[in-house]
């Protein structure tokens, strides 16, 4: 989680970002009104007025404020983070994570982990825990796994046809060919089977053009080698056996190849897996919070989403949740605020506070119940 409103490192980080595209300030009056940055980091130079809508799958910098109308709203919709170093109004967000460097006013929130204002918070609904954007995220993984299945099926049945092959067609010799190779190749009676897990295991991780330089070198200076030298006496007795015996290594090469695709493959899906396993964890375990500089005003309502998984089989994953509700209102004295607490529709409460109670917190959700204290800065 990143320092409470230092904004300055989470904008350079935006600003340094490869491929970064550049809107200047944004109005009603200009002639498109939706923007989309696709897959980079985006960046508005200036102020955002009026019915825009701004889209993107990284994250988004706004030097300046955002103002919308109470009929059409601005709409900001990205994959990763937003910040925004001027105050918000009648807008509509939807991100990872929310900076709002000014206040927040008749606004619509929605985040997948913190949200941060910088003034006061009146009029607005504010959600964390958001886990759409996560739920989209499995489902193109599981996507994937399904592409990386079928390939697997496909090449373990290539694989079989080759091992079968180069059986055949090493048992046909008049003289008995060696084709083994310790535990990383095999011969049998009518298959000739590579099994590279050791060779993995000794090399650890490594990326995948190094992995590849090594599954090159590896045959040809290890398996090459040692199958030429214990099959001397085949390729001794006759030199014209030596086509044949290259025509054995081409198939040879052919086989640790489909074998090694396989293998990659497999690797795919187990990461895969993985990164679908990761993902749930994070949308069922989330440590959402609402961080505001300013004060709480009525008309706000605080939702903390308590999501949880059910495995329907093979990581196929369905979600539901409950929320942890704070709606504040005023209250019937002056300077005083309703406090109207939901835990997960379990139980109710309700609280009156005083309107300075509810300036500079830190807001965040314990067992299906909203907490709050008094933030800690560091001094500037």
């Amino acid at each position: 989680m990143t320092e409470p409103f230092a904004l300055e490192p989470l904008a350079q980080t935006i600003l340094a970002a490869d491929n970064l595209v550049v809107f200047d300030g944004m109005s009603a009056r200009q002639a498109h009104h939706f923007f989309d940055a696709e897959d980079r980091d985006a960046l508005v130079r200036g102020a955002v007025a009026g019915a825009i809508r701004l889209r993107g799958k990284r994250s988004l910098l706004i030097q300046g404020e955002v103002t919308g109308t109470p009929v059409t709203p601005c709409r900001i919709e990205v994959g990763g983070d937003v910040l925004i170093t001027g105050g918000i109004r009648y807008a509509h967000i939807s991100a990872r994570n929310i900076y709002i460097g000014g206040q927040i006013q008749d606004c619509r929130l929605s985040a997948a982990g913190d949200l941060q204002c910088g003034g006061d918070l009146q009029r607005s609904q504010a959600e964390v825990g958001a886990y759409q954007w996560g739920q989209g995220q499995i489902e193109g993984l599981r996507t994937q796994v399904d592409r990386a299945r079928d390939e697997r099926e496909r090449l373990n049945r290539l694989v079989g046809q080759e091992e079968k092959r180069l059986g055949r067609a090493c048992n046909t010799t008049l003289v008995p060919l060696d084709f083994n190779a310790g535990r990383i190749l095999r011969q049998e009676a009518d298959r000739i089977i590579i099994d590279l897990s050791a060779f993995y295991q000794a090399l650890g991780q490594l990326p995948e053009t190094k992995l590849a330089s090594a599954l090159d070198e590896f045959f040809a200076k290890g398996v090459l080698g040692l199958l030429a030298r214990t099959n001397q006496r085949y390729l001794a007795e006759n030199p014209t056996r030596q086509k044949v015996f290259l025509q054995l290594l081409r198939q040879l090469r052919e086989l640790f190849l489909l074998v090694t695709r396989r293998d990659r493959t497999v690797h795919l899906l187990e990461e895969l897996a993985e990164q679908i396993d990761h993902l749930v964890a994070q949308i069922c375990s989330p440590h959402c919070r609402i961080w505001v500089r300013g004060q709480v005003l009525h008309g706000t309502t605080l939702e903390f989403v308590l999501p949880s998984a059910q495995d329907q089989g093979d990581r196929h994953f369905t979600f539901s949740h409950t929320a942890a509700l704070l709606q504040i209102q005023p209250g019937e004295k002056p300077g005083q605020l309703d406090l109207d607490l939901d835990c997960g529709g379990l139980s109710h409460f309700r609280q009156s506070a005083a309107q300075g109670e509810l300036c500079g917190v830190n807001f965040y959700s314990l067992n299906g119940q909203v907490f709050w204290e008094p933030l800690h800065l560091p001094v500037t």
